[in-house]
């Protein structure tokens, strides 16, 4: 038996734990996986209660908190040490915040966990037994913190510590591995570990006595002294000093507008990043900011929004422009939006007074006001970002293969660059100008003539003119009863017919309305009827359902009832019509009334009973059943048209989130752009969410090449793509596998992606309507019933998930009697269904 106390260079559970490994007895392991593992696990904790301590009989039992391999904190447990192991820990004098650490326990339940006839707190679940075996017996311990003058290897008790320095993440996907675990980092919230600092909650204040060196009183100007040590500048203020000669080192606050480097090393191990930095004097402009400092734990939680507190800032002059440089992680502090009041720093003597908190908060405040502001083109005379509302005019492929968007807001350009108008448009050219595509095109494919669209990413840059260009695939489709959009319309039209009364569009009325093709004969407009997915959107009740209300009866009547429903959700601002029917057909002319009357009656009967309402509740009514999938007592003949993209079954709700074009690609791309706090999100998976029976025909990707590429990793931090899990690259750090972006490999970044389970199912319902669902993220998890981790590293799991979705499928079952049906709920994002709220059959135990 081995008892050892560790000498840590720093009070913190990362050194605690940097110690161990240097051992080289195991690795470090949960308490669930050294039950499992066994062999070579070293499990650590820390001392919460010391419960008993029993010298006589060679037995101390403590009750600890269970620290995980990557520094975070899991569940307590309860820890029996016995014999001479008992005996030195004795010595050790453990201490409520000590560390221990035990190679190969024995790990058992405890009996008292789950007795009913205990009362008051929650018992431990596992007992963690050391002592008493046999084999080799290895434990360790470490203060929580080492007083000053200790005697090496002799360390005396009594000293309280600082706060402790366990390794949270504030935003997991900047240091995540696969499976958005953080990397065990010295990093604190509130506090960034560089060396032996304190905690933001103590902060030295400095001195007031009459010996002081500070000035007890402080005048305010523009140059506002917040910090009595310090005197911070605006950026304006700072440029105009430097272009005059005057590149003395200052001290400001700013806030992160756009990270225009990543971080990386220079060739003298440097670690640097380069930063759009930005302050009420300065607006839309921006002022560069480069970081030189020697490790990178502050610069790696940098972000957009980021509000910066920076002392001794360097200026130099660089292409007739003013930048700074800054050397010293102590002169940086960090202060993010959703936690102004636990700053992140490096200093060991932070300071921070109540007015620079004003200060931050201020600047927060001002940022976020700025960052929603809406400019019209007219304002736009400087360089900087802006985000606009406009109507697309056209679109083409300019010089060097880039897409240019040709647009206008209707109002009269002053300092941007003017382009001729496009022939059949009657806007002014000096309300035309063009935005520059950098980058991907295929986001913007969707984009057509005639749409209005918002991009709150717009960069405005001046080479020979101040010219647009967007290199960021973010932008919304606008309805055209938005009350920007009903702006533009009224100016547009203002400067085309002055003097005139302008109309403003409703929906299915205006200009755009009358695009569709002309026909010249019945069978000419049957046969474009039967190409296209015509939806329409109405409100059945149960009357009108019973009485057979034919779908001609309800086109008549589709603008009306459409245009009184948008101007009753603007009324009442609430998006989220439960009563909401969406009648899903195509308008095939060659079927008589009285035939699709009889359909939707028969419907009704299949329909009501999946609602969630019972009798009372929404029916989705569908007809049209199409001659080449036939029902055939449950095999169905499956032919090549059901996967032809054109042949989507054809959704639209009137939304601000509407996409009437949107893609399987594109859809995943934009639903993983957007935030998960997003209000369009959680409108559209909130407000129509419907119940259907279906058919499943396949499953993309397919399972049987590869079950691992159901999983796929998304580049949220560089291209933003999605990749199959067989593309995806691997880096081994500390013996932690990191799955990495192939496309931003190519580009010498690495970037890591998030990975998650995601899939598209191709289904059609028993009147052979057909259509993709797509199941991603935490959907598929609740899907598939288990977690993306869980997925990948169980190979019989996953093997018996691909087992069920294929008995599912109607290839698989065509010789079968009875072709299962998947019961399935869903949301619908313009003409995509998403799969929320559902869960597979797992088949039941003989």
């Amino acid at each position: 038996m081995e008892f050892k106390v560790l000498e840590c260079e720093e009070p913190t559970l990362n050194c605690f734990c940097k110690e161990l490994k240097k051992e080289g007895h195991g690795n470090l392991v949960s308490i669930e996986d050294s039950r499992v593992k066994g062999s070579r696990s070293i499990v650590m904790g820390k001392i919460v209660n010391l419960a008993t301590s029993l010298p006589e009989t060679k037995r101390v039992v403590i009750i600890a908190k269970e620290v995980l391999p990557n520094c975070e904190y899991g569940q307590k447990f309860k820890a029996v040490v016995n014999k001479e192991l008992a005996l030195a820990l004795t010595k050790f004098s453990p201490e409520t915040g000590d560390r221990l650490a035990f190679y190969e326990p024995v790990i058992y339940l405890n009996p008292s966990f789950e007795d009913k006839n205990k009362t008051g707190k929650k018992l431990p679940k596992y007992v963690v037994e050391i002592g008493n075996e046999n084999k080799k017996c290895v434990m360790w311990a470490a203060k929580k913190q080492w007083p000053k003058t200790a005697v090496q290897g002799m360390p005396s008790n009594g000293v309280r510590g600082s706060q402790e320095n366990i390794a949270l993440s504030n935003k997991p996907s900047q240091t995540t591995n696969g499976f958005n675990k953080p990397f065990c980092k010295n990093l604190q919230s509130g506090v960034v570990k560089n060396s032996k600092n304190i905690s933001a909650e103590k902060d030295i204040r400095p001195e007031t006595g009459p010996s002081s060196k500070l000035a007890t009183k402080q005048t305010r100007s523009s140059t506002q002294q917040l910090n009595p040590c310090y005197k911070y500048k605006n950026l304006t203020d700072i440029k105009l000093a430097a272009l005059n000669g005057d590149f003395n080192r200052v001290n400001l606050f700013a806030v992160v507008r756009e990270i225009s480097k990543e971080l990386s090393k220079t060739s003298t191990d440097k670690y640097t990043i380069i930063c759009k930095i930005t302050d009420e004097s300065l607006g839309n402009r921006s002022f560069d900011l480069h970081f030189f400092v020697a490790d990178d734990v502050l610069l790696k939680q940098i972000e957009v929004g980021d509000i910066l507190r920076l002392h001794r800032v360097k200026m130099e002059l660089f292409n007739d422009d003013v930048d700074g440089r800054i050397f010293n992680n102590n002169d940086i502090v960090i202060f993010k939006p959703s936690s102004m009041d636990r700053p992140l720093y490096a200093t060991k003597n932070f300071q921070l007074t109540d007015a620079e908190k004003t200060r931050a908060l201020r600047l927060r405040n001002w940022y976020k006001k700025f960052g929603n502001s809406i400019t019209q083109l007219a304002d736009i005379a400087v360089e900087g970002k802006y985000q606009i509302f406009c109507k697309i005019l056209s679109k083409s492929i300019g010089e060097g293969n880039k897409m240019v968007l040709r647009v206008t807001d209707g109002s009269v350009l002053n300092g941007l660059l003017t382009s001729s108008s496009v022939p059949g448009e009657s806007s002014p050219s000096s309300s035309v100008t063009d935005i520059q595509v950098q980058g991907r095109r295929k986001p913007f494919d969707m984009l057509k003539a005639g749409v209005y669209v918002s991009f709150p990413d717009i960069v405005a840059t001046r080479s020979d003119a101040l010219r647009l260009i967007i290199d960021t695939p973010s932008y919304q489709i606008l309805d055209d009863q938005n009350e920007e959009v009903i702006k533009i319309i009224r100016r547009i039209s203002e400067l085309e017919n002055p003097g005139d009364k302008v109309r403003t569009r409703t929906h299915g009325a205006g200009p755009e309305s009358s695009k569709a093709p002309a026909t010249s004969n019945k069978e000419d407009a049957t046969k474009i009827n039967l190409q296209t997915a015509v939806v329409k959107l109405v409100k059945l009740s149960e009357e009108e359902c019973k009485s057979g209300t034919s779908g001609s009866q309800a086109n008549q009547e589709d603008t009306t009832l459409r245009t009184s429903r948008a101007k009753k959700r603007r009324q009442e601002n609430n998006l989220e019509d439960a009563s909401t029917v969406f009648n899903l057909s195509y308008q095939d002319n060659t079927l008589n009334r009285t035939e699709q009357s009889n359909k939707r009656v028969r419907l009704e009967s299949v329909s009501t009973e999946l609602g969630e309402g019972g009798e009372n509740g929404p029916v989705v009514a569908t007809a049209m059943v199409d001659e080449e999938a036939t029902p055939q007592n449950g095999g169905e003949k499956v032919s090549n048209w059901l996967f032809h993209p054109s042949n989507s079954l054809g959704i639209k709700e009137k939304l601000d989130t509407d996409f009437d074009e949107l893609d399987v690609d594109m859809a995943k791309t934009l639903l993983l752009g957007i935030d998960q706090d997003s209000p369009d999100l959680a409108k559209c998976l909130t407000s129509m969410k419907k119940r259907l029976r279906v058919f499943l025909v396949d499953l993309n990707p397919e399972p049987e090449a590869d079950d691992l590429d159901l999983v796929s990793g998304y580049c949220f931090s560089g291209c933003r793509q999605i990749f199959l899990y067989s593309k995806l690259h691997w880096k081994t750090v500390d013996n932690q596998d990191f799955p990495l972006c192939p496309d931003c490999i190519q580009t010498n970044q690495e970037k890591i992606v998030e990975l998650m389970l995601m899939m598209e199912l191709h289904v059609f319902d028993a009147n052979g309507v057909h259509s993709s669902i797509l199941v991603c993220r935490e959907h598929a998890e609740h899907f598939l019933r288990c977690s993306v981790q869980e997925y990948v590293e169980d190979e019989g799991l996953r093997r018996s998930r691909v087992r069920l979705l294929t008995d599912y499928s109607v290839k698989n079952t065509l010789t079968a009697s009875i072709t299962p049906m998947l019961d399935v709920t869903v949301t619908i994002i313009g003409k995509l269904l998403f799969l929320i709220d559902t869960r597979l059959k797992l088949p039941s135990s003989p």
